[in-house]
Order: structure tokens, then sequence, then C-alpha cells
């Protein structure tokens, strides 16, 4: 579900070209690399892509707020620094893939599989911060109509799941 080939093009109906799943995916991407990198570019390009898809500018910047908390926690509180890929990769790493999981359990009502994201994002003592701003960030982007689809507790797992290489 949360996989795609990163060398070819995802089609309009692809899971990474939902409009919400593009806000939290690519928003999430421009705003740590920004946020951790000073990089004002990556910043002005997370807020052209919230004004294009949300469209009315005090709502995007409303979402805004809300993700730039959400990062900013989430750094703070990650139990090792997060991985994210290029903006317009159409795969994700694990840590994409539990913030994906984690905003759209919140948004499904499914408070196992929020648990269970919050717990290999950050550490036992940060889960309530992070659950808190991630919530807000969640709630918001729902209030808008832009609520991810449902992310099926199995996907999280394969993330989770140890990788096997062979060399």
């Amino acid at each position: 579900m949360l996989y795609h080939s990163s060398n070819s093009q995802c089609h309009p109906n692809c899971y990474f070209e939902q409009p919400a799943e593009k806000l939290v995916l690519q928003g999430y991407r421009y705003w740590t690399y920004g946020w951790t990198n000073f990089s004002e570019p990556h910043l002005a390009k997370g807020w052209a892509l919230h004004t294009r898809l949300i469209e009315n500018e005090s709502h995007a910047r409303e979402v805004l707020d809300a993700l730039s908390l959400f990062v900013k926690v989430l750094d703070k509180c990650a139990s090792c620094p997060l991985k994210a890929l290029p903006v317009n990769t159409h795969s994700v790493s694990r840590d994409e893939g539990l913030v994906l999981g984690l905003i759209s359990s919140i948004q499904n009502g499914n408070d196992d599989l929020a648990e269970k994201c919050l717990a290999h994002l950050t550490c036992a003592s940060r889960c309530a911060e992070v659950a808190g701003v991630a919530e807000r960030y969640a709630t918001t982007l729902r209030s808008l109509d832009h609520k991810l689809q449902p992310i099926p507790s199995q996907a999280i797992d394969e993330l989770l799941a140890p990788s096997l290489s062979i060399h």
C-alpha cells in the first residue's frame, strides 16, 4: 500500500498523489528538510504546496502552522534522527510511513495503530507530547476535508520488520 517504485512515475490515482496524502508526505519532506537545514527554498515550496492544494491562504497557514509544530516537536522528541526521502520520491522511508500511519490512524480513529506508530517514532516519555501535536495536525487537516485513507496495520508492520540484505 505504501510502496511504489521510485524509478517510475506515479499515476494520478496513486496513493501519493491524493491531496491529503500529498500534503502530509510532501509537506513533511519539505518542512523537515527546510527546518533541519535552514533551507528557505524548501520552506517556500512547502508553503506553495499548501496554498495550491488548500486554496484558502488562511486555511493553508493553519495547516502549515500545525505541521511546523509537529515537525519541531517530533524532531526534538524522536528516539533517533528521522529520515526523509527526496520530495518527489514515490516510496517512503520507515519514518515517513510511521508519520503517515500516525496521522491516518488519528483521523480514522485507529488508536492501536496510532500508539504503535508513536512508540516507534519517539521514546515512551515523549509520546504524549508528540501525540498532542500530531492530533492537532491531523484534526486540522480533517476539518478542511483533507482526510487520509486508512492505512492497514499490516503495512506498518512491514515497515517495522527487519529487512534482509544479501550481498
